[in-house]
């Protein structure tokens, strides 16, 4: 806990004791902060901090990336710094001047390699434990509480039929399937990169290095969906997604946890889930164009350099949107249940509705953010 935070506290159990000298016990009794909801409050101050900070953080990385997009190919978008004191309508206006400068410049075909999230388990489990105030619940691990789809780690047997064998620019994954990255194999389909050395943009006989349309086997520099048929190892480095023959190493979960199995205050634990998804820990993908219609040769470079931090907002925008919503919504239930305390309403104070309302604002921000990363990764290839 915070000093700020610890003070107020300290600050307002003295409060109380003024407030209450010479009562009886009873009223003694009826002043004292009920455990489950004090909990409660702690769990929404430490989500709602989370919540301004990852806003703050996607709203800033936007600006600059698109900042620097446009500026690369020739127009004047708003000063924008780091990007720490932008304001939303900032960084939309720069992203804005971003996809209009891409539209202008041509069509790209991006080939994306690696970037994921993963949620802190941990953060929320710890979260979790200081919500059950009874004690009865029983020491929660990632496995139990991901989906099959979701969850992944280094898998030393064979990552199942249909599941995704996880690459990156730096380290390529084993393949037989859908490769949503670059194929260095053979494609059984329309390969966009070079064949057998030679630029190649149609069937390939030979060995293609770049974008597969059809079934890639070999290596996939991103992620590769595994065929119907197809059950591999998917390297010493890479992971696995969606089912391991034998356990994962290091298992993480890609998306947002289950609900915990024992029972716990709901508001509590949709604090506890939102601090999961908002401290989730993102890796930005790595982009290379593999072909452009482009009139400004500046495009290739630029969309290599910037696009990573803007589809890594928009990946992460998937698992804080929705836990945004939430913790700011039942944010407002639970400040209506401390102000109808008297002693809540004292160790939390003012300082929780104020929390609300930068929480608010900061969910906007997080909803403009994710839809201003769509419409440049949008614009990119020719929508």
């Amino acid at each position: 806990m915070g000093n700020v935070r610890r003070a107020r506290r300290l600050a307002g159990a003295a409060l109380v004791v003024a407030m209450t000298s010479g009562c009886t016990q009873a009223s003694l009794d009826g002043l004292v902060c009920d455990p489950t909801l004090e909990a409660t409050g702690q769990a929404f101050e430490a989500a709602m901090t989370d919540l301004a900070t990852v806003s703050g953080g996607m709203r800033a990385s936007l600006a600059v990336a698109c900042a620097a997009i446009a500026t690369d190919l020739g127009m004047t978008p708003p000063a924008v710094g780091d990007g720490t004191m932008v304001t939303d309508a900032v960084m939309q206006q720069a992203c804005t001047m971003a996809v209009t400068a891409i539209k202008a410049a041509g069509t790209s075909v991006p080939v994306i390699e690696g970037g994921q999230c993963q949620v802190d388990a941990q953060a929320q489990f710890d979260c979790e434990t200081s919500c059950d105030v009874t004690h009865m619940c029983q020491a929660p691990t990632v496995i139990a509480r991901c989906s099959k789809a979701e969850l992944s780690g280094v898998c030393s047997g064979s990552c199942e039929a249909m599941a995704v064998c996880e690459g990156s620019a730096t380290v390529a994954a084993q393949c037989q399937g859908t490769c949503a990255a670059s194929c260095t194999g053979t494609c059984g389909g329309a390969c966009t990169g070079t064949c057998d050395g030679a630029p190649s943009t149609g069937t390939c006989s030979g060995m293609c290095v770049g974008q597969c349309a059809g079934t890639c086997t070999g290596t996939c520099s991103g992620d590769c969906t595994l065929d119907s048929s197809a059950s591999i190892n998917c390297g010493a480095e890479a992971t696995c997604r969606g089912g391991c023959s034998v356990a994962y190493t290091a298992p993480v979960c890609e998306a947002s946890l289950t609900a915990p199995s024992c029972t716990i205050d709901a508001n509590c634990e949709a604090a506890c889930s939102g601090e999961g998804s908002l401290q989730a820990t993102c890796t930005a993908p790595t982009v290379v164009l593999a072909s452009t219609s482009a009139s400004n040769p500046k495009l290739k470079t630029t969309l290599e350099t910037n696009l990573p931090a803007i589809l890594n907002v928009l990946a992460q925008g998937k698992l804080v949107a929705t836990a945004a919503a939430s913790v700011a919504g039942a944010a407002q239930n639970v400040s209506t249940e401390l102000s109808n305390s008297a002693a809540c309403a004292v160790v939390f104070g003012v300082q929780f509705a104020t929390q609300i309302q930068t929480s608010v604002a900061a969910s906007t921000t997080i909803t403009v953010s994710v839809q201003a990363s769509v419409n440049v990764s949008t614009a990119v290839v020719g929508g």
